[in-house]
């Protein structure tokens, strides 16, 4: 039980980790924020 836990509790930190490093990234390449959300709604 303690393992299934701490696995999905490193994949949700990972996950979020991810995701605050795709925001990191807009931020600092502010000007292409808009084309990057676009090419992302097309991916998925």
């Amino acid at each position: 039980m303690k393992s299934k836990f701490v696995q999905a509790f490193a994949s949700l930190i990972f996950g979020y980790g991810l995701y605050a490093i795709n925001i990191c990234r807009w931020i600092w390449y502010d000007e292409e924020v808009p084309a990057r959300v676009k090419e992302l709604a097309k991916e998925d």
